[in-house]
Parts: C-alpha cells; sequence; structure tokens
C-alpha cells in the first residue's frame, strides 16, 4: 500500500477526516519504480492531533517529518 501520514493543528481533524474518506479505497498510481502500471491502496497513518483542542502544529509537524525519514 502507498502510506501517507497526515497531521495538523487543532483546526485540521475534520479536514483530515475528509481526505482520508475521500481518498480511501481509491486506487492511486503506485511510486514504485518496479510497479508503476499497479495501482496502490492508501494506507493512512494520522499522527494526529484527533481533538480540536488547541495544540502547537509544529510537534505534529515535527512528528510527519521523522515518520517520513524511517
Amino acid at each position: 500500500p502507498l502510506t501517507v501520514y497526515i497531521a495538523s493543528d487543532h483546526a485540521g481533524p475534520k479536514l483530515k477526516a475528509f481526505l482520508q474518506k475521500a481518498l480511501s479505497g481509491s486506487d492511486l498510481p503506485s511510486t514504485s519504480a518496479s510497479n508503476n502500471s499497479e495501482n496502490a491502496k492508501v494506507e493512512w497513518v494520522d499522527l494526529g492531533p484527533s481533538s480540536e483542542t488547541s495544540v502547537d502544529y509544529p510537534d505534529f509537524a515535527e512528528a510527519v517529518g521523522r515518520a517520513i525519514q524511517k
């Protein structure tokens, strides 16, 4: 599957849910060089926040950055 890491600030949980719903189950082009003709399912990794309680976005942006470095 194509892994998508997503995060936001406290104003973003509804938008994240919308994006996940809109794009889940859709076939997106594979990013693998060996499988360019195949489609990949999306695997979402939501790194927060899950509520609209005020948070510092840089903390969540850092989590996404660290996740994609792995």
